[in-house]
């Protein structure tokens, strides 16, 4: 409620913003602050509330994300034009503010791992007498698995973010007419809003690694980025931005499967939060970078050459993980789900991660 609260207020101040340093302070700081709240609260929820068909529950969050962008893009396009800026803000934040009413209904006081098991308690006790004067957790940053995705989250969220913001000015230097260059962003999030459905059932299967689901994800995302420059009309516009908004979607879900179960519970809040905190700076600084060489180049061939690059190279940073030497210390730890498992009268602790 703290975010809705915090974007509501943005936006409605935002509404009677006469110049650029107010939308600085109402829209960018309220909105901005209300936005990760909210966004990173609803993921640990939804992982508080669900143990089985987590990853698929993960993808149906993730997946409205992109409905939002294909249903409010034409809408708030149709209100600008029809009411002006003033009263579109209005509107949306009052819709901001009704989406939060549901979450009153939240209860927090969930069970969220049935096993009884005393070996598992009290591990979890040791962990919560270091922790329990510890805001942020840095120790996550020892996990190999969460260091690697949270740096390749960070990648990620530096050649998405870019093209996601240049998309539609580069269609319209190409030729597009505006009306068409804005429908690219309905089909990137149509397209990116049932990737992300799929992606959730595919890494809710057992003999599926999230991690590999990733990798597949951010390869087409590259592949769509890298043949950007070379579409010249509409069609080649769209294929482009549907596979775009495909390999989207597959690296967001199975991105925050991965951030969201690669540490126990107790840690869940600090790894993720921590993982959006460096990715934060990939979606500040890209954007304005990438807009830099379009002007220095004329073009934003070139932008758009070395966003792909960094994504197809990141594609292969997973892969480290298998070169990472993993601390001893941290693998008494359960890094996330803990099964007992009978082994000859012997009761033995497999992590998933």
């Amino acid at each position: 409620m703290l975010g809705v609260l915090s974007s509501t207020v943005g936006l409605v101040l935002a509404s009677f913003a006469k110049s650029a340093f107010v939308y600085y302070l109402t829209y960018s700081l309220f909105v901005g602050f209300g936005i990760c709240c909210v966004r990173i609260s609803n993921f640990l929820i939804v992982s508080k509330y669900f143990c089985k068909r987590k990853p698929f529950a993960t993808g149906i969050l993730t997946s409205a994300a992109g409905m939002g962008l294909f249903v409010f893009a034409p809408l708030t396009e149709s209100l600008l034009d029809r009411f002006g800026l003033e009263k579109t803000l209005r509107f949306l934040g009052g819709t901001v503010f009704v989406t939060g009413i549901p979450a009153l209904a939240y209860d927090p006081n969930v069970q969220e791992n049935e096993s009884n098991n005393a070996t598992i308690q009290l591990q979890q006790e040791k962990f919560n007498e270091r922790t329990q004067t510890k805001l942020v957790d840095c120790s996550v940053w020892r996990v190999p698995t969460f260091t690697v995705f949270a740096l390749t989250f960070a990648l990620d969220r530096f050649g998405q973010s870019p093209t996601r913001t240049h998309l539609v000015k580069y269609a319209e230097e190409q030729g597009l007419p505006a009306y068409s260059s804005s429908r690219l962003l309905m089909y990137f999030g149509l397209a990116s809003c049932i990737a992300r459905l799929v992606a959730g059932c595919v890494c809710d299967l057992t003999r599926v690694n999230p991690r590999y689901v990733f990798q597949v994800g951010s390869l087409i995302t590259a592949v769509s980025v890298i043949l950007l420059p070379l579409a010249n009309n509409q069609t080649r516009f769209i294929l482009c931005s549907v596979f775009f908004g495909v390999g989207n979607g597959i690296t967001l879900t199975s991105m925050n499967v991965v951030l969201l179960n690669c540490v126990e519970a107790k840690r869940r809040a600090s790894a993720f939060g921590l993982a959006n905190f460096l990715s934060s700076f990939s979606v500040l600084s890209s954007p304005p970078l990438i807009g830099f060489i379009a002007d220095e180049f004329h073009s934003y061939k070139p932008a758009f050459y070395l966003v792909g690059s960094v994504l197809l190279a990141n594609t292969a940073l997973p892969l480290v993980i298998f070169c990472v030497k993993v601390n001893r210390r941290d693998e008494r730890e359960p890094q996330t789900l803990i099964m007992p498992v009978e082994n000859h009268g012997q009761i033995q602790y497999v992590s998933s991660c």
